[in-house]
């Protein structure tokens, strides 16, 4: 390879061609001995001018150290500053002039809800560990927390989190139980205690074997220890919930007749909450005395039970006799897993009954069969959730009843068959409602239901009929008579209104014979109607057997509603709706497919068949029979329900049927308001519409021009749901107490 291939692009000096050494500076040719003499010359030239540049270079570099030094020294300095300025400046914040009172309520709502039926380990603010970091914040907020005693008034305890069946468990939970003690000293002598606790591991199962071979029973030593404290606080307990076997509430009803001999005094609770997680009990007949309950809780007001396998009451057996007559007791929610009847028969013994709540939340419950009626005269509000069918309420009496709140929804993950047989079970005893409505026909003020099991347009017109009283409502549907003007043109108040494309929508001509009998007998005194979407996430869905009872109503106050969402189900609404429309279009396609439709290769919508609307006579109260050759929508008329699977598929209603009764309601209301202020009497309520956004989004364009042209009107028209939902279930969840759900109006 020649000199001259050598690369020489890395040189950054290029020679003007003028230089003497150009010829030897370009090129890597060999230097003659003028150019070598040349070249040194210049060196020493070169040499001479970058020595003084080199230590002008020195010095700057120095200077920029000195100078970059002193910068991190300002730097510092004024971080250092800054911290003091937020340190002092902290001093002055609000926050630490508050006045203890202050300070105390705000330990208060951390630490105590102030709710019954919170305490379970789902609630961080019944955690002793949260009260502890709360009270290492400063020592302010130590002092307040040791001075206030209301503070110390509620423990959760999770037994089960230690090993029950280690040699030295009798220790630990001797330890954990002098813990509890000491705690609830703080709360000095008289303020009432809430005791919410967790222990399922069998007293009598509790042997083990030492080192040197000898049998160990300190576990069944400390339960009874255990028992010792709470008896040994009977005039103190406020609310007292179980999270145990049914075994371990059998001996605490044996350890209350002991007590009963021995003459102590009652006990002070006013709520039970039992969460029984176990099909094991004792059924030797050697349990506790009748009317043990009333005898040593003779002020109980509340029991919510919950016994996973409906251990409590089988058969004729009685493990328990937590359901005793009580002449006090005036709420009682049961959920129920197995089999209502045994638990039914005893809702006649609480004469003094307000409140009662009764949910199913699993498939297959066995629904309350025909017997005496119960009449409960101080009854008010009665809740039946995910209901087999609706025959209890054939069998009670309440002429005083305020609410009544049907919460069902179809099965989700459940074959076509079981949504059949559930839809048919309600369908069948639908009769109960109206019955039960028209009873309390005096008295019912709300009302709710899920009208997912309506056979046909008439139930529904017979309920709504027997609702003479009533004041607010809850549905998710209406009537779904089709014979009403098209929507071409858009909304218009004047009746008279038209273009060249088709007569304007006027809601006065909505519904024709459907609208007289709605209008002039439905709903009378109506002041607010609630309109839900079929996928309300409001409404529990029944699971089946195998699954764990983890869904439950997410009704909340508008204050917890969005923080505990996540801790009670981790599935977005968004999802779940999605599921929800997955599994009604998969019920239709294979009501499509077993009615010979779609055909192959043709999309679902051009193959399906829109069916014809039911007509309903105004001189007869009876749904007509459609001809053999046509689809009937609702199904429920015409063969078995196995061989029209979209019988449980109530479909869409009619939005312009609902305008025009919305309208009367609001006519009614306005005159209601007149005559009562030319009277001088009491001034009426406003009518007022809630529509769901889900409804509303459901409904489509055709609910759009409804609300539009209904807010022109005048109506009072909110486009979120504000009803109150009662919550029974679920006790897995710590939310437990009846809450009141207010969204906020948009």
């Amino acid at each position: 390879m020649s000199p001259r291939d050598v690369d020489t692009s890395t040189s950054t000096y290029k020679p003007s061609s003028e230089d003497p050494l150009f010829a030897v500076l370009s090129t890597n040719d060999p230097p003659s001995s003028e150019q070598v003499t040349l070249t040194k010359a210049r060196l020493d030239e070169l040499s001479a001018e970058l020595s003084p540049l080199h230590h002008e270079i020195q010095d700057t570099s120095a200077r920029l150290r000195e100078l970059m030094e002193h910068l991190n020294h300002l730097q510092t300095k004024e971080r250092h500053l800054r911290n003091k300025v937020e340190a002092h400046r902290a001093v002055l914040a609000p926050w630490r002039r508050l006045p203890t009172e202050i300070i105390a309520e705000i330990l208060q709502t951390a630490v105590n809800p102030g709710s019954l039926s919170f305490l379970s380990d789902k609630n961080p603010a019944t955690d002793r560990a949260h009260f502890r970091n709360l009270r290492a914040v400063c020592r302010t907020w130590r002092e307040v927390a040791f001075a206030t005693q209301s503070l110390w008034t509620t423990v959760w305890v999770d037994f089960d989190a230690y090993d029950a069946y280690s040699v030295s468990s009798g220790e630990v939970y001797a330890s954990v139980i002098r813990g509890v003690e000491g705690y609830f000293n703080h709360a000095g002598p008289t303020l009432p205690l809430n005791l919410g606790f967790r222990w399922h591991a069998s007293p009598d199962a509790a042997v083990v074997t030492d080192e040197e071979g000898s049998e160990n029973r300190e576990y069944t030593r400390v339960w009874n220890l255990w028992l010792d404290y709470l008896c040994s606080q009977r005039t103190r307990w406020e609310e007292i919930s179980w999270f145990c076997t049914t075994h371990h509430f059998q001996l605490f009803e044996k350890r209350l007749a002991k007590e009963l001999e021995l003459g102590t005094g009652p006990w002070k609770a006013l709520f039970f909450q039992i969460i029984l997680q176990d099909a094991f009990a004792e059924h030797n007949g050697t349990g506790a005395t009748p009317s043990i309950i009333q005898t040593c809780f003779p002020e109980l007001e509340t029991i919510n039970l919950n016994a996973d396998e409906d251990s409590l009451v089988i058969g004729s057996v009685t493990p328990s006799r937590l359901l005793d007559p009580h002449s006090n007791l005036c709420k009682l929610r049961l959920e129920v897993h197995l089999d209502l009847n045994p638990y039914f028969t005893r809702v006649g013994g609480f004469t003094h009954l307000k409140k009662l709540l009764l949910a199913c939340p699993k498939l297959h419950v066995t629904p309350v069969e025909s017997g005496p009626t119960f009449e409960l005269p101080n009854l008010e509000l009665v809740v039946l959730s995910c209901p087999p069918s609706f025959s209890a309420l054939a069998r009670l009496y309440a002429p005083k009843l305020k609410t009544l709140q049907i919460l069902t929804n179809e099965p989700p993950n459940s074959d076509r068959e079981t949504t059949i047989e559930l839809q048919t079970s309600l369908a069948d005893t639908f009769a109960s409602v109206i019955s039960f409505a028209q009873q309390c026909n005096r008295t019912l003020k709300e009302f709710r239901l899920n009208c997912w099991f309506l056979k046909d347009d008439n139930m529904l017109r017979q309920l709504l009929e027997a609702l003479t009283s009533v004041e607010e409502v809850c549905l998710d549907t209406w009537f779904r008579d089709r014979r009403s003007p098209s929507l071409e043109n858009g909304p218009s108040t004047s009746a008279s209104a038209s273009t060249s494309s088709g007569s304007a929508f006027d809601t006065s001509d909505a519904m024709g014979v459907v609208d007289e009998l709605q209008n002039s007998m439905c709903l009378p005194n109506l002041r607010r109607f609630c309109l839900h979407d079929p996928a309300d996430e409001e409404t529990p869905q029944p699971l089946a057997e195998g699954e764990v009872s983890q869904r439950h109503l997410r009704s909340r106050t508008s204050r917890l509603k969005e923080d505990d969402r996540a801790l009670l189900d981790d599935t977005s609404i968004d999802s779940q709706l999605e599921a929800d429309l997955a599994l009604i279009d998969q019920l239709k396609q294979e009501a499509a497919e077993a009615l010979g439709d779609p055909v192959p290769g043709v999309e679902p919508e051009v193959a399906e068949v829109q069916p014809a609307p039911i007509p309903i006579d105004p001189h007869e109260d009876q749904v007509e029979v459609p001809d053999e050759n046509s689809e009937d929508e609702a199904g429920s008329q015409v063969g078995n329900p196995e061989d029209h699977p979209d019988f449980f598929i109530r479909g869409q209603f009619s939005w312009p049927s609902l305008a025009s009764f919305l309208r009367s309601c609001q006519t009614r209301a306005q005159r209601n308001r007149s005559s009562n202020s030319t009277s001088g009497a009491r001034k009426a309520k406003e009518f007022e519409f809630f529509p769901s956004a889900k409804a509303l989004k459901a409904g489509g364009e055709e609910a759009k021009l409804v609300i539009e042209a209904l807010a022109r009107e005048g109506l009072s028209v909110t486009r979120e749901t504000s009803c109150r939902v009662y919550c029974p279930y679920n006790p897995l969840t710590y939310e437990m107490k009846v809450e009141l759900y207010t969204p906020m109006a948009n």
